[in-house]
């Protein structure tokens, strides 16, 4: 009878950095069908019949290009199985887009109007103002990135801003904007105009 067919549900996520330990799946022999949990992506994990059914939502940017679904299983009493992975519909997706800052404005997708939007930018030069622009196009515009870029900006160094010079601090605000290190030329010109503001205050303070 149906006392028979075993089932059960657990919720067991691959190891972390900090973590060593895995769980067999030589674990569940024996049972019919195991429903594992906390991986947002559906995948299998020892055959058939183990499996994540993944999460019902897009819950990060990373997972764009997941399809979200549910799993039907049928188990028969004589232990056969059948599964069918129905998809969820989705009232508002999650979009990651990537390309130049313009390109991006002048032919929008079509999908990303209504859309939860992270954008990647890959223009070489800085972009004014891109988030107010972006969002005129894309109005659920969450995320902004430039490719390459670390992002990490000055305060997130430690040191005191107070210590450090303005051609050291502009060229870590231009580096983490660009994704480029300021070239010798560009620090030159930057090093004059800065002598320019320096002597144009200490006459201002003179007279």
């Amino acid at each position: 009878m149906i006392d028979l067919i075993h089932l059960i549900a657990a919720s067991i996520a691959l190891p972390s950095e900090e973590e060593t330990l895995t769980v067999p799946s030589s674990l569940f022999d024996g049972f019919d069908y195991v429903a594992l949990g906390h991986l947002h992506e559906p995948q299998q994990a020892g055959g058939e019949r183990v499996c994540y059914a993944g999460s019902l939502l897009k819950y990060s940017f990373n997972e764009a290009a997941q399809r979200k679904s549910v799993t039907l299983v049928d188990i028969d009493l004589d232990r056969s199985l059948q599964t069918r992975d129905v998809q969820l519909p989705v009232r508002r997706d999650v979009v990651r887009l990537r390309g130049l800052f313009a390109e991006l404005l002048a032919a929008p997708q079509l999908t990303a109007a209504e859309a939860y939007v992270e954008v990647v930018l890959t223009d070489p030069e800085p972009v004014l103002d891109p988030v107010t622009k972006l969002r005129e196009v894309y109005p659920h515009l969450l995320s902004l990135r430039r490719e390459g870029s670390s992002g990490v900006g000055p305060a997130s160094s430690g040191e005191a801003i107070g210590s450090r010079s303005t051609l050291d601090l502009f060229g870590e605000f231009f580096s983490d904007v660009t994704g480029l290190a300021l070239s010798d030329g560009q620090g030159d010109v930057l090093t004059e105009v800065l002598n320019d503001v320096e002597r144009d205050e200490r006459e201002a303070g003179a007279a």
